[in-house]
């Protein structure tokens, strides 16, 4: 019996029809590709190897160096193809569920009344008033400037001739810093 609550999707959105898998949830045609590649590596490498006769039978219609190369680009067919399966089986399976539909709106029951509140406040409550700022002003608190440090400043190339420097200052302690120039355009190019 069917939830009154969920009625049934009217055209709803159509899926594709289910891939169908082996035992172990491998898509039929990999299994398929699977025992193709098998009977071509059986017969045509395999064989060979262990019949004199099958060897010179398989060598007039291709040569040895061309079977294990056509075998070579069939396995590789075959991994592709089998990502591109297992790929698409998975994203079936996890990324296209519907969402829940939303349950219907709740009704009163008839003879219910619905009362509707409004906040409540005390009669006679003071005004909201603005939040303490998290540090308290100090009052009657002298406060003395920091010492000025003299810096010494020291130019890294002493002289430089045109062209575009960059510059980076490095500090060397408390009392001197680096003023190191880099040569970012030659003077050549901007003329």
């Amino acid at each position: 019996m069917a939830d009154p609550r969920f009625p049934p999707m009217q055209n709803g959105p159509s899926r594709p029809p289910p891939q169908r898998t082996g035992g172990g949830g491998i898509p039929i045609i990999s299994i398929l590709l699977l025992l193709i590649y098998g009977a071509y590596v059986g017969i045509m490498i395999v064989g060979p190897i262990f019949s004199d006769s099958m060897a010179k039978t398989m060598d007039g219609i291709l040569e040895a160096n061309i079977r294990l190369a056509l075998g070579a680009v069939l396995l590789a067919i075959f991994i592709i193809i089998l990502l591109f399966s297992l790929m698409d089986s998975g994203k079936q399976k996890g990324g296209q569920r519907r969402p829940a539909p939303a349950p219907p709106p709740r009704s009163t029951p008839p003879g219910a009344q619905v009362k509707k509140f409004k906040p409540v406040s005390p009669a006679g409550a003071p005004a909201p008033q603005a939040r303490p700022s998290p540090t308290p002003a100090k009052e009657n608190v002298k406060t003395t400037p920091a010492p000025v440090v003299k810096r010494t400043l020291i130019p890294y190339p002493v002289e430089v001739e045109g062209g575009i420097y960059g510059e980076t200052f490095i500090d060397l302690g408390k009392t001197k810093t680096l003023k190191l120039r880099s040569l970012v355009v030659e003077p050549e190019y901007l003329n």
